[in-house]
């Protein structure tokens, strides 16, 4: 080999090493999904303005835990709608409106742990999956 494939490929290697990096370089909000809240609980609408409601009434437990994303972890919220554990509906940080579903939540369920949200950011890359509310048996 006379040394011009690596020549001429290189560019494009580094092109796509660029490409990688600017995926990673910003973390934009998600454009496909958001958070209302209501009265009663929250609504989730996708871009194509599909509808998925939660009840703070209907939530059986709620766990929180972490995406190990390569360069960056995403932070989630799963709510449990059913005693079978079937049903979950999961919220992300990426949400628009993902920081005040956070306090509403925190206001309606408390008392939660203390620091869970911490506990779940840290250590970075770990899931630190944990279960910050569960109703009660009747």
């Amino acid at each position: 080999m006379n040394g011009q494939g690596a020549s001429t490929s290189m560019p494009l290697i580094m092109r796509l090493f660029e490409k990688i990096a600017d995926c990673f370089r910003k973390r934009p909000m998600s454009e496909e999904s958001r958070i209302d809240l209501t009265d009663q609980g929250l609504n989730i609408i996708d871009a194509s303005d599909n509808r998925m409601a939660l009840k703070w009434a209907n939530v059986k437990e709620i766990v929180a835990y972490k995406w190990d994303l390569f360069a960056y972890d995403e932070i989630c919220i799963a709510f449990r709608l059913s005693d079978d554990d079937e049903s979950w509906l999961e919220i992300s940080e990426r949400y628009h409106g993902f920081d005040d579903a956070r306090c509403a939540m925190e206001e309606h369920f408390a008392p939660l742990p203390e620091n869970w949200f911490s506990a779940v950011a840290l250590p970075a890359f770990e899931e630190n999956r944990t279960s910050i509310w569960r109703r009660e048996s009747s």
